[in-house]
């Protein structure tokens, strides 16, 4: 995990469980110029880790697939490109 990515996350241990957001994951294979196969794998993901929110650290890819997940998780999608 890169630097920035332990920082994030020292963030989350401030916080004592139950009270405040507890970290369900990291997901650190967004590529550059991330297709719809890595927005897909995202989405298992965040199934996978029962996360109920996104948070995106980076540059266009990021966050363009962090907008691709949020929109597949919203309207129930496996697939981001047959929607």
């Amino acid at each position: 995990m890169k630097n920035s990515g332990k920082r994030i996350t020292a963030i989350f241990d401030l916080t004592t469980h139950g009270v405040g957001p507890e970290l369900a994951g990291i997901f650190l294979d967004v590529r550059q110029d991330a297709e719809s196969e890595c927005v897909n794998e995202a989405v298992r993901y965040a199934r996978e880790m029962g996360a109920d929110a996104l948070l995106a650290v980076g540059g266009g890819s990021v966050l363009d697939t962090a907008k691709g997940v949020k929109y597949a998780l919203f309207k129930g999608l496996r697939d981001i490109k047959v929607h």
